[in-house]
């Protein structure tokens, strides 16, 4: 039976991937429009609160786009549902003082970008072993990336802003094709230890990877020490958290 989700018809295929998907999750799913997004911007694809924290998933979509587009991006969204389901790492904001300060929000999203920069690669994988292709997003992002390159980044002096600006291209420069990349890099190539920061975890993660959730803590943990967040940023997985480069550290030698 086909699907029908915020007006939107899908396909038998779609239908029974969701239907499958929805069915082995532990809390029910819940559709809002993009526009209905809390205290955030509208100007998104899709949102996904994966943690049910008034006992449902809250799934935010964007309905203006192509069929084709909504459908990769309603099954990107419900596999974040199932990464969390599965395991997979938690990037957690720390009490430090910005975070209590006026710069919760960027604390967040710089927070959320950090996640997105892993788990988005496992997502990506499991799409096209499905059939689906999500490159285009990704594409999207870096077009306009590339066309706000001429924005000054004066305040790279700053960690938390040095950070952003990397993590912003890093998660982009991840999904998509090595012609974009270049397009990418060459862009903001005059922030050349930025760049020297992407190229490295990009190699990082590409030889890590993202396919179990110790991998993908691997992953998430090079980015949060090499850009030295832990002061500002944890990682949970498994009931445990790894706070300090110390503790990053002894959690690598145990993988050994």
């Amino acid at each position: 039976m086909q699907k029908d989700i915020l007006g939107k018809t899908l396909s038998p295929k779609t239908s029974e991937i969701v239907s499958g998907m929805e069915s082995k999750f532990r809390l029910p799913v819940k559709y809002y429009f993009a526009s209905e997004r809390p205290n955030k911007s509208d100007s998104i694809f899709g949102s996904v609160d994966a943690y049910g924290v008034d006992g449902v998933y809250k799934v935010w979509l964007c309905t203006y786009i192509p069929d084709k587009l909504f459908e990769t991006n309603l099954l990107h969204e419900l596999s974040h549902i199932a990464q969390v389901e599965e395991g997979y790492p938690i990037v957690c904001n720390k009490n430090s003082a910005d975070f209590r300060s006026g710069n919760r929000d960027f604390i967040e999203e710089l927070g959320a970008h950090l996640g997105s920069a892993v788990l988005d690669i496992d997502v990506q994988k499991r799409l096209l072993a499905c059939g689906y292709e999500n490159c285009e997003f990704a594409e999207q992002n870096a077009a306009g990336l590339i066309a706000t390159s001429d924005h000054d980044y004066n305040q790279l002096n700053d960690p938390l802003n040095y950070a952003m600006l990397v993590v912003s291209l890093l998660m982009t420069a991840a999904l998509v094709s090595t012609a974009t990349q270049d397009a990418l890099y060459t862009a903001y190539g005059r922030y050349p230890l930025v760049i020297s920061d992407v190229r490295f975890l990009y190699a990082k993660i590409q030889q890590i990877g993202a396919a179990t959730p110790e991998k993908a803590e691997e992953s998430l943990g090079e980015i949060i020490d090499r850009l030295s967040l832990w002061s500002h940023y944890f990682i949970f997985l498994n009931g445990r958290r790894i706070r300090t480069r110390g503790e990053y550290s002894a959690f690598l030698q145990e993988c050994i």
